[in-house]
Protein backbone atom coordinates (compact mmCIF):
# COMPACT_ATOMS: atom_id res chain seq x y z
CA UNK A 1 0.00 0.00 0.00
CA UNK A 2 2.79 2.40 0.84
CA UNK A 3 4.60 1.41 -2.35
CA UNK A 4 1.61 2.15 -4.55
CA UNK A 5 1.05 5.52 -2.85
CA UNK A 6 4.68 6.48 -3.46
CA UNK A 7 4.56 5.19 -7.05
CA UNK A 8 1.50 7.26 -7.96
CA UNK A 9 2.90 10.31 -6.16
CA UNK A 10 6.10 10.12 -8.20
CA UNK A 11 3.96 10.04 -11.34
CA UNK A 12 2.26 13.27 -10.25
CA UNK A 13 5.63 14.87 -9.52
CA UNK A 14 6.93 13.94 -12.97
CA UNK A 15 3.83 15.23 -14.74
CA UNK A 16 3.75 18.57 -12.94
CA UNK A 17 7.48 19.04 -13.27
CA UNK A 18 7.19 18.52 -17.02
CA UNK A 19 4.06 20.54 -17.66
CA UNK A 20 4.46 23.38 -15.15
CA UNK A 21 8.22 23.54 -14.71
CA UNK A 22 8.02 23.30 -10.92
CA UNK A 23 9.72 21.01 -8.45
CA UNK A 24 7.37 19.61 -5.80
CA UNK A 25 9.12 16.35 -4.95
CA UNK A 26 10.43 17.63 -1.61
CA UNK A 27 6.87 18.27 -0.43
CA UNK A 28 6.12 14.57 -0.06
CA UNK A 29 7.31 12.06 2.52
CA UNK A 30 9.91 9.60 1.29
CA UNK A 31 9.00 5.92 1.31
CA UNK A 32 11.48 4.78 4.02
CA UNK A 33 10.53 7.79 6.17
CA UNK A 34 6.82 6.96 5.96
CA UNK A 35 7.61 3.31 6.77
CA UNK A 36 9.64 4.52 9.76
CA UNK A 37 6.66 6.47 11.07
CA UNK A 38 4.35 3.49 10.56
CA UNK A 39 6.67 1.26 12.59
CA UNK A 40 5.95 3.40 15.67
CA UNK A 41 2.18 2.92 15.39
CA UNK A 42 0.60 0.65 17.98
CA UNK A 43 -2.88 -0.80 17.57
CA UNK A 44 -5.40 0.78 19.95
CA UNK A 45 -7.95 -1.27 21.84
CA UNK A 46 -11.34 -1.81 20.24
CA UNK A 47 -12.39 -3.05 16.86
CA UNK A 48 -12.45 0.28 15.02
CA UNK A 49 -9.44 2.56 14.52
CA UNK A 50 -10.00 6.20 13.60
CA UNK A 51 -7.11 7.99 11.85
CA UNK A 52 -6.63 11.67 11.03
CA UNK A 53 -3.99 12.64 8.46
CA UNK A 54 -3.52 16.38 8.97
CA UNK A 55 -2.08 17.83 5.76
CA UNK A 56 -2.50 14.54 3.89
CA UNK A 57 -0.96 15.51 0.56
CA UNK A 58 -1.34 12.42 -1.62
CA UNK A 59 -1.98 10.07 1.29
CA UNK A 60 1.48 8.52 1.72
CA UNK A 61 1.34 8.50 5.53
CA UNK A 62 -2.23 7.18 5.57
CA UNK A 63 -1.31 4.36 3.20
CA UNK A 64 1.61 3.38 5.46
CA UNK A 65 -0.60 3.56 8.57
CA UNK A 66 -3.38 1.46 7.04
CA UNK A 67 -0.90 -1.21 6.02
CA UNK A 68 0.67 -1.28 9.49
CA UNK A 69 -2.68 -1.49 11.28
CA UNK A 70 -3.91 -4.22 8.96
CA UNK A 71 -0.77 -6.22 9.70
CA UNK A 72 -1.43 -5.72 13.41
CA UNK A 73 -4.84 -7.33 12.99
CA UNK A 74 -7.15 -4.34 12.78
CA UNK A 75 -10.06 -4.98 10.40
CA UNK A 76 -12.08 -1.76 10.68
CA UNK A 77 -10.11 1.38 9.79
CA UNK A 78 -11.61 4.81 9.22
CA UNK A 79 -9.42 7.57 7.81
CA UNK A 80 -10.07 11.32 7.63
CA UNK A 81 -7.69 13.12 5.29
CA UNK A 82 -7.36 16.87 5.72
CA UNK A 83 -5.93 18.52 2.61
CA UNK A 84 -6.55 22.00 1.19
CA UNK A 85 -4.48 21.92 -2.02
CA UNK A 86 -7.01 21.07 -4.74
CA UNK A 87 -4.23 19.92 -7.08
CA UNK A 88 -3.68 16.86 -4.88
CA UNK A 89 -7.30 15.88 -4.24
CA UNK A 90 -7.95 13.70 -7.35
CA UNK A 91 -4.77 11.68 -6.77
CA UNK A 92 -5.47 11.47 -3.01
CA UNK A 93 -8.89 10.00 -3.73
CA UNK A 94 -7.42 7.58 -6.31
CA UNK A 95 -4.66 6.36 -3.97
CA UNK A 96 -7.01 5.83 -1.03
CA UNK A 97 -9.41 3.83 -3.21
CA UNK A 98 -6.52 1.57 -4.17
CA UNK A 99 -5.43 1.29 -0.52
CA UNK A 100 -8.97 0.33 0.41
CA UNK A 101 -9.07 -2.45 -2.20
CA UNK A 102 -5.63 -3.79 -1.32
CA UNK A 103 -6.34 -3.82 2.43
CA UNK A 104 -9.49 -5.83 1.78
CA UNK A 105 -7.75 -8.21 -0.64
CA UNK A 106 -4.57 -8.84 1.40
CA UNK A 107 -5.87 -8.69 4.97
CA UNK A 108 -9.65 -8.77 4.83
CA UNK A 109 -9.68 -5.32 6.45
CA UNK A 110 -12.35 -2.73 5.73
CA UNK A 111 -11.01 0.76 5.12
CA UNK A 112 -13.34 3.73 4.87
CA UNK A 113 -12.02 7.17 4.09
CA UNK A 114 -13.24 10.71 3.63
CA UNK A 115 -11.40 13.72 2.30
CA UNK A 116 -12.12 16.87 4.25
CA UNK A 117 -11.00 20.43 3.86
CA UNK A 118 -9.20 22.61 6.37
CA UNK A 119 -9.30 20.96 9.79
CA UNK A 120 -6.36 22.99 11.06
CA UNK A 121 -8.46 26.00 12.08
CA UNK A 122 -11.00 23.71 13.74
CA UNK A 123 -8.38 22.70 16.31
CA UNK A 124 -6.32 25.90 16.52
CA UNK A 125 -9.12 28.19 17.64
CA UNK A 126 -8.82 26.82 21.19
CA UNK A 127 -11.71 24.36 20.97
CA UNK A 128 -11.65 20.58 21.02
CA UNK A 129 -13.05 19.02 17.85
CA UNK A 130 -13.72 15.43 16.85
CA UNK A 131 -11.23 12.98 18.34
CA UNK A 132 -9.08 10.33 16.61
CA UNK A 133 -7.15 7.29 17.85
CA UNK A 134 -4.14 8.05 15.66
CA UNK A 135 -3.16 11.44 14.26
CA UNK A 136 -0.49 11.70 11.57
CA UNK A 137 1.14 14.78 10.10
CA UNK A 138 4.09 15.84 8.03
CA UNK A 139 3.38 19.57 8.04
CA UNK A 140 5.08 22.25 5.97
CA UNK A 141 7.86 24.18 7.68
CA UNK A 142 6.76 27.61 6.52
CA UNK A 143 5.93 31.03 7.89
CA UNK A 144 2.81 30.66 10.04
CA UNK A 145 1.90 34.33 10.51
CA UNK A 146 -1.45 33.96 8.72
CA UNK A 147 -2.74 31.22 11.02
CA UNK A 148 -5.01 31.90 14.02
CA UNK A 149 -3.18 33.36 17.02
CA UNK A 150 -2.67 31.14 20.05
CA UNK A 151 -1.40 31.92 23.52
CA UNK A 152 1.23 29.19 23.05
CA UNK A 153 2.95 31.30 20.39
CA UNK A 154 4.12 34.61 21.80
CA UNK A 155 6.13 35.18 18.60
CA UNK A 156 5.49 34.08 14.99
CA UNK A 157 6.44 30.43 14.51
CA UNK A 158 6.48 27.91 11.70
CA UNK A 159 3.24 26.41 10.39
CA UNK A 160 4.56 23.05 11.62
CA UNK A 161 3.99 24.06 15.24
CA UNK A 162 0.43 25.16 14.54
CA UNK A 163 -0.10 21.69 13.09
CA UNK A 164 1.39 20.18 16.26
CA UNK A 165 -0.92 22.20 18.47
CA UNK A 166 -3.96 21.23 16.37
CA UNK A 167 -2.96 17.56 16.16
CA UNK A 168 -2.66 17.30 19.94
CA UNK A 169 -6.19 18.63 20.35
CA UNK A 170 -7.48 16.12 17.80
CA UNK A 171 -6.04 13.08 19.63
CA UNK A 172 -8.39 11.18 21.95
CA UNK A 173 -7.25 10.20 25.47
CA UNK A 174 -4.82 7.32 25.09
CA UNK A 175 -4.40 8.01 21.38
CA UNK A 176 -1.16 8.39 19.43
CA UNK A 177 0.19 11.47 17.69
CA UNK A 178 3.01 10.96 15.19
CA UNK A 179 4.34 14.14 13.62
CA UNK A 180 7.42 15.37 11.81
CA UNK A 181 8.77 18.56 13.44
CA UNK A 182 11.70 20.92 12.91
CA UNK A 183 14.45 19.96 15.36
CA UNK A 184 14.41 23.50 16.77
CA UNK A 185 11.29 22.36 18.66
CA UNK A 186 13.75 20.86 21.15
CA UNK A 187 15.37 24.11 22.27
CA UNK A 188 13.86 27.22 20.61
CA UNK A 189 13.02 29.93 23.15
CA UNK A 190 10.07 31.02 20.99
CA UNK A 191 8.49 27.61 21.65
CA UNK A 192 9.00 27.49 25.42
CA UNK A 193 5.30 28.07 26.13
CA UNK A 194 4.12 25.47 23.63
CA UNK A 195 6.71 22.92 24.76
CA UNK A 196 5.99 23.28 28.49
CA UNK A 197 2.23 23.21 27.92
CA UNK A 198 2.41 20.18 25.65
CA UNK A 199 4.86 18.12 27.73
CA UNK A 200 2.87 18.71 30.90
CA UNK A 201 -0.28 17.28 29.29
CA UNK A 202 0.83 14.38 27.08
CA UNK A 203 3.60 11.80 27.03
CA UNK A 204 6.49 12.20 24.59
CA UNK A 205 7.33 8.53 24.02
CA UNK A 206 9.93 8.58 21.25
CA UNK A 207 12.01 10.87 19.09
CA UNK A 208 13.47 9.61 15.82
CA UNK A 209 16.32 11.73 14.45
CA UNK A 210 17.42 11.84 10.84
CA UNK A 211 21.15 12.41 10.35
CA UNK A 212 23.85 12.31 7.72
CA UNK A 213 27.40 11.09 8.26
CA UNK A 214 29.88 13.91 8.70
CA UNK A 215 32.45 13.04 6.05
CA UNK A 216 34.78 16.00 6.41
CA UNK A 217 38.35 14.91 7.08
CA UNK A 218 38.70 16.49 10.52
CA UNK A 219 35.34 15.46 11.92
CA UNK A 220 34.58 11.96 10.67
CA UNK A 221 33.92 9.85 13.72
CA UNK A 222 35.13 12.58 16.02
CA UNK A 223 32.61 15.32 16.66
CA UNK A 224 29.35 13.57 15.82
CA UNK A 225 27.25 13.52 12.70
CA UNK A 226 25.11 16.23 11.17
CA UNK A 227 21.50 16.44 12.28
CA UNK A 228 18.89 17.13 9.62
CA UNK A 229 16.32 19.85 10.22
CA UNK A 230 13.38 17.50 10.77
CA UNK A 231 12.69 14.82 13.38
CA UNK A 232 9.82 12.43 14.06
CA UNK A 233 8.12 12.91 17.44
CA UNK A 234 5.77 10.25 18.84
CA UNK A 235 3.33 11.40 21.53
CA UNK A 236 0.60 9.59 23.42
CA UNK A 237 -2.31 11.44 24.94
CA UNK A 238 -1.76 10.19 28.48
CA UNK A 239 -0.08 11.63 31.55
CA UNK A 240 3.67 12.19 31.02
CA UNK A 241 5.77 9.06 31.58
CA UNK A 242 9.20 8.63 33.15
CA UNK A 243 11.21 7.53 30.10
CA UNK A 244 11.95 8.72 26.58
CA UNK A 245 13.40 6.68 23.70
CA UNK A 246 15.76 8.06 21.06
CA UNK A 247 16.72 6.55 17.71
CA UNK A 248 18.72 7.81 14.74
CA UNK A 249 18.67 6.96 11.02
CA UNK A 250 21.23 7.81 8.36
CA UNK A 251 19.15 6.55 5.42
CA UNK A 252 15.85 8.46 5.79
CA UNK A 253 14.51 5.89 8.25
CA UNK A 254 15.21 2.58 6.51
CA UNK A 255 17.41 1.42 9.40
CA UNK A 256 17.84 2.80 12.88
CA UNK A 257 20.32 2.97 15.73
CA UNK A 258 18.51 3.07 19.06
CA UNK A 259 19.61 4.20 22.49
CA UNK A 260 18.23 2.47 25.58
CA UNK A 261 15.20 4.25 27.08
CA UNK A 262 16.49 7.12 29.21
CA UNK A 263 14.90 8.98 32.13
CA UNK A 264 12.63 11.69 30.81
CA UNK A 265 14.06 14.29 33.20
CA UNK A 266 17.58 13.47 32.01
CA UNK A 267 16.75 14.44 28.43
CA UNK A 268 14.10 17.12 29.08
CA UNK A 269 15.53 19.80 31.35
CA UNK A 270 14.61 23.01 33.09
CA UNK A 271 11.39 24.93 33.38
CA UNK A 272 11.50 25.54 29.62
CA UNK A 273 11.56 21.75 28.93
CA UNK A 274 14.57 21.96 26.61
CA UNK A 275 15.18 18.57 24.97
CA UNK A 276 18.66 17.09 24.50
CA UNK A 277 18.80 15.29 21.16
CA UNK A 278 21.39 12.50 21.43
CA UNK A 279 22.36 10.85 18.16
CA UNK A 280 24.59 8.01 19.38
CA UNK A 281 25.95 6.07 22.34
CA UNK A 282 29.19 8.03 21.98
CA UNK A 283 27.26 11.24 22.62
CA UNK A 284 25.54 9.69 25.63
CA UNK A 285 28.91 8.61 27.08
CA UNK A 286 30.27 12.12 26.48
CA UNK A 287 27.30 13.72 28.23
CA UNK A 288 27.54 11.42 31.22
CA UNK A 289 31.29 11.94 31.60
CA UNK A 290 31.11 15.72 31.35
CA UNK A 291 28.44 15.85 34.03
CA UNK A 292 30.84 14.11 36.42
CA UNK A 293 33.30 17.02 36.27
CA UNK A 294 33.44 18.85 39.61
CA UNK A 295 32.79 22.47 38.66
CA UNK A 296 31.61 24.87 35.96
CA UNK A 297 32.66 28.15 34.37
CA UNK A 298 30.53 30.08 36.83
CA UNK A 299 31.66 27.88 39.71
CA UNK A 300 35.28 28.82 38.99
CA UNK A 301 34.44 32.52 38.96
CA UNK A 302 34.76 32.76 35.18
CA UNK A 303 32.41 34.63 32.91
CA UNK A 304 31.75 34.55 29.18
CA UNK A 305 30.92 37.86 27.49
CA UNK A 306 29.94 38.80 23.97
CA UNK A 307 32.40 41.13 22.20
CA UNK A 308 31.73 44.84 22.60
CA UNK A 309 31.67 46.36 19.11
CA UNK A 310 29.05 45.97 16.40
CA UNK A 311 30.96 47.60 13.54
CA UNK A 312 27.92 48.72 11.56
CA UNK A 313 26.87 50.98 14.45
CA UNK A 314 30.13 52.89 14.67
CA UNK A 315 31.62 53.20 11.17
CA UNK A 316 32.90 56.72 11.92
CA UNK A 317 35.00 55.41 14.82
CA UNK A 318 36.81 52.68 12.87
CA UNK A 319 40.22 52.91 11.26
CA UNK A 320 42.37 50.64 9.13
CA UNK A 321 45.59 51.97 10.62
CA UNK A 322 46.85 52.84 14.06
CA UNK A 323 46.49 56.50 15.01
CA UNK A 324 46.52 58.66 18.13
CA UNK A 325 43.70 57.70 20.49
CA UNK A 326 42.78 54.50 18.64
CA UNK A 327 42.96 51.07 20.29
CA UNK A 328 43.24 47.55 18.77
CA UNK A 329 39.93 45.93 17.77
CA UNK A 330 40.27 42.15 17.92
CA UNK A 331 38.16 40.15 15.44
CA UNK A 332 37.49 36.45 14.77
CA UNK A 333 39.54 36.67 11.59
CA UNK A 334 42.62 36.85 13.79
CA UNK A 335 42.07 33.42 15.38
CA UNK A 336 44.66 31.01 14.00
CA UNK A 337 46.67 28.20 15.57
CA UNK A 338 45.32 28.88 19.03
CA UNK A 339 46.42 32.51 19.12
CA UNK A 340 45.31 35.96 17.93
CA UNK A 341 47.12 37.45 14.97
CA UNK A 342 47.18 41.25 14.92
CA UNK A 343 47.27 43.43 12.92
CA UNK A 344 45.77 41.81 9.84
CA UNK A 345 45.58 42.98 6.21
CA UNK A 346 41.91 43.90 6.62
CA UNK A 347 39.87 46.99 7.26
CA UNK A 348 38.71 48.23 10.64
CA UNK A 349 41.61 47.05 12.78
CA UNK A 350 41.35 49.92 15.25
CA UNK A 351 38.59 51.84 16.95
CA UNK A 352 38.38 55.25 18.66
CA UNK A 353 36.74 54.52 22.03
CA UNK A 354 34.70 57.70 22.47
CA UNK A 355 32.09 55.59 24.28
CA UNK A 356 33.35 53.82 27.45
CA UNK A 357 31.36 50.68 26.62
CA UNK A 358 33.54 50.13 23.54
CA UNK A 359 36.71 49.37 25.50
CA UNK A 360 37.82 46.78 28.02
CA UNK A 361 40.85 46.33 30.22
CA UNK A 362 43.80 44.73 28.49
CA UNK A 363 44.18 41.43 30.33
CA UNK A 364 44.56 37.70 29.67
CA UNK A 365 41.47 35.99 28.27
CA UNK A 366 40.24 33.17 26.07
CA UNK A 367 38.60 34.23 22.82
CA UNK A 368 36.12 32.19 20.79
CA UNK A 369 34.29 32.78 17.54
CA UNK A 370 30.69 33.50 18.41
CA UNK A 371 29.44 32.82 14.88
CA UNK A 372 31.58 30.25 13.00
CA UNK A 373 31.53 30.67 9.23
CA UNK A 374 30.00 28.11 6.87
CA UNK A 375 33.49 26.93 5.96
CA UNK A 376 34.41 26.23 9.58
CA UNK A 377 34.47 22.54 10.48
CA UNK A 378 34.09 23.01 14.23
CA UNK A 379 31.59 24.52 16.63
CA UNK A 380 34.31 25.85 18.94
CA UNK A 381 37.18 27.98 17.62
CA UNK A 382 39.31 29.22 20.51
CA UNK A 383 42.44 31.34 20.90
CA UNK A 384 44.57 32.46 23.82
CA UNK A 385 45.05 36.20 24.23
CA UNK A 386 47.77 37.44 26.60
CA UNK A 387 47.87 41.08 27.67
CA UNK A 388 51.60 41.15 26.92
CA UNK A 389 50.72 41.03 23.22
CA UNK A 390 50.09 44.79 23.60
CA UNK A 391 52.35 45.64 26.57
CA UNK A 392 51.84 49.39 26.28
CA UNK A 393 48.05 49.27 26.03
CA UNK A 394 45.83 49.65 29.05
CA UNK A 395 42.62 49.00 27.08
CA UNK A 396 41.63 47.16 23.92
CA UNK A 397 38.33 46.24 22.27
CA UNK A 398 36.64 43.15 20.79
CA UNK A 399 34.31 42.67 17.87
CA UNK A 400 30.76 41.45 18.54
CA UNK A 401 31.41 38.23 16.59
CA UNK A 402 33.75 37.13 19.37
CA UNK A 403 33.05 35.95 22.89
CA UNK A 404 35.68 36.15 25.60
CA UNK A 405 36.24 34.42 28.94
CA UNK A 406 37.90 36.10 31.90
CA UNK A 407 37.48 36.22 35.68
CA UNK A 408 34.39 37.74 37.24
CA UNK A 409 36.38 39.38 40.05
CA UNK A 410 38.80 41.14 37.72
CA UNK A 411 41.80 38.98 38.73
CA UNK A 412 44.20 38.12 35.94
CA UNK A 413 44.04 34.57 34.56
CA UNK A 414 47.42 32.87 34.67
CA UNK A 415 48.87 31.76 31.32
CA UNK A 416 48.90 28.11 32.49
CA UNK A 417 45.22 28.17 33.42
CA UNK A 418 44.33 30.02 30.23
CA UNK A 419 46.15 27.51 28.04
CA UNK A 420 44.43 24.73 29.98
CA UNK A 421 41.06 26.24 29.09
CA UNK A 422 42.18 26.43 25.48
CA UNK A 423 43.18 22.74 25.53
CA UNK A 424 39.72 21.79 26.78
CA UNK A 425 37.81 23.97 24.33
CA UNK A 426 39.93 22.76 21.42
CA UNK A 427 39.43 19.08 22.26
CA UNK A 428 37.03 16.60 20.68
CA UNK A 429 35.41 16.02 24.08
CA UNK A 430 34.26 19.63 24.47
CA UNK A 431 33.45 20.01 20.78
CA UNK A 432 31.12 17.01 20.98
CA UNK A 433 29.56 18.14 24.26
CA UNK A 434 28.79 21.63 22.97
CA UNK A 435 27.31 20.21 19.79
CA UNK A 436 25.03 18.04 21.90
CA UNK A 437 23.75 20.89 24.04
CA UNK A 438 23.48 23.49 21.30
CA UNK A 439 22.48 22.36 17.82
CA UNK A 440 22.88 25.99 16.78
CA UNK A 441 26.35 26.86 15.54
CA UNK A 442 26.29 30.19 17.38
CA UNK A 443 27.70 30.46 20.89
CA UNK A 444 25.32 32.02 23.38
CA UNK A 445 27.33 33.45 26.29
CA UNK A 446 24.50 32.91 28.77
CA UNK A 447 24.12 29.22 27.89
CA UNK A 448 27.78 28.46 28.55
CA UNK A 449 27.88 29.58 32.17
CA UNK A 450 27.14 26.03 33.31
CA UNK A 451 29.76 24.42 31.04
CA UNK A 452 31.49 21.70 33.13
CA UNK A 453 35.16 22.06 34.01
CA UNK A 454 37.80 20.02 35.85
CA UNK A 455 39.26 21.48 39.03
CA UNK A 456 41.66 24.42 38.68
CA UNK A 457 44.78 22.30 39.30
CA UNK A 458 43.90 19.93 36.46
CA UNK A 459 43.18 22.81 34.07
CA UNK A 460 46.54 24.42 34.90
CA UNK A 461 48.32 21.06 34.47
CA UNK A 462 46.81 20.75 30.99
CA UNK A 463 47.99 24.27 30.21
CA UNK A 464 51.53 23.61 31.38
CA UNK A 465 51.79 20.50 29.24
CA UNK A 466 50.55 22.14 26.04
CA UNK A 467 52.81 25.14 26.63
CA UNK A 468 55.77 22.76 26.87
CA UNK A 469 54.85 21.04 23.61
CA UNK A 470 54.27 24.36 21.79
CA UNK A 471 51.86 22.48 19.58
CA UNK A 472 48.26 23.64 19.67
CA UNK A 473 46.49 21.42 17.13
CA UNK A 474 43.27 19.60 18.08
CA UNK A 475 45.00 16.21 18.00
CA UNK A 476 47.50 17.41 20.64
CA UNK A 477 44.67 18.74 22.80
CA UNK A 478 42.88 15.39 22.45
CA UNK A 479 45.99 13.49 23.50
CA UNK A 480 46.47 15.61 26.61
CA UNK A 481 42.79 15.53 27.60
CA UNK A 482 42.55 11.76 27.15
CA UNK A 483 45.68 11.12 29.19
CA UNK A 484 45.03 13.59 31.99
CA UNK A 485 41.26 13.83 32.17
CA UNK A 486 39.24 11.11 30.42
CA UNK A 487 39.29 7.63 31.99
CA UNK A 488 40.79 4.90 29.83
CA UNK A 489 37.52 2.97 29.74
CA UNK A 490 34.38 5.15 29.70
CA UNK A 491 31.48 4.02 31.85
CA UNK A 492 29.33 1.59 29.83
CA UNK A 493 25.97 2.76 28.52
CA UNK A 494 23.10 1.05 30.28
Amino acid sequence: MLSLAVRWTKKLVRERSKSEGIRIGNRFTKKPTAACLASYITAPAGEKVRILDLGAGTGILSAAACEQLARLGKRDIEVALSETDEAYLPLLDNIMRRVRRKCHHDFGARVRFRIVGDLLSEYTDGTEGEGYDIVLSNPPDENGDTLPAREAFHTPVSTAFHFLDAARRATVPGGQLLIFLPTLFATAASLDTLRTELLSQVSLESIHLFSVKDKTEETTGEYGDLLKKTMLAVFRNIAPTDTLSLATSYDDGETRESLPPLPFDYLVRGDEKRIILLQSKAELECLRFMELLPTTLEGEGLRMHTGLVIESRYPELLSDKEAAGYIPLLSPRGIAGGHINFPLPYKNQYILPRIPSLMQKNRNMLLLKRVPSKADKRHLYAAVYLAQQFPHREVISTQNKLVFIDRDDGEELSPAYLYGLYTLFNSTLYERYCRILSKSSQINAKEYGSLPLPDAATVSALGMRIMMTRQYEAKVCDFLVKNLLVPKEPAPVD
